[in-house]
């Protein structure tokens, strides 16, 4: 989890080479109506996320059901976010990327 450039992508990259888990990158998830926002700056709002993160969780619950770990890059900054994305499996946990300024 983390902002927009903070690494999410890349760090999940490498663990997902090292450990030969599945990775969802989580803006794959988003509907359309969401990616057309985006795409025209609008930012979203909690009722944008609420499908978008189920749909995360879901996605995370279904391999957690085979035993299959899995990854997932997004941003997930507030605790609610979070709280969705726990629904998916027991044995979530969060890694937080940051950085200064400079470095994002």
């Amino acid at each position: 989890m983390g902002v927009s450039g903070s690494g999410k992508s890349t760090v999940a990259r490498a663990v997902q080479e090292r450990l030969g888990w599945e990775l969802a990158e989580g803006d794959d998830f988003h509907p359309p109506e969401n990616v057309a926002k985006m795409s025209e700056g609008i930012p979203l709002k909690d009722a944008d996320r609420w499908g978008w993160l189920e749909s995360l969780a879901a996605w995370t619950a279904e391999r957690d059901a085979r035993g299959e770990p899995t990854l997932i890059a997004c941003s997930a900054l507030r605790k609610a976010y979070r709280d969705v994305l726990r629904r998916g499996g027991e044995a979530t946990f969060f890694v937080h990327c940051t950085g200064d300024k400079h470095m994002l």
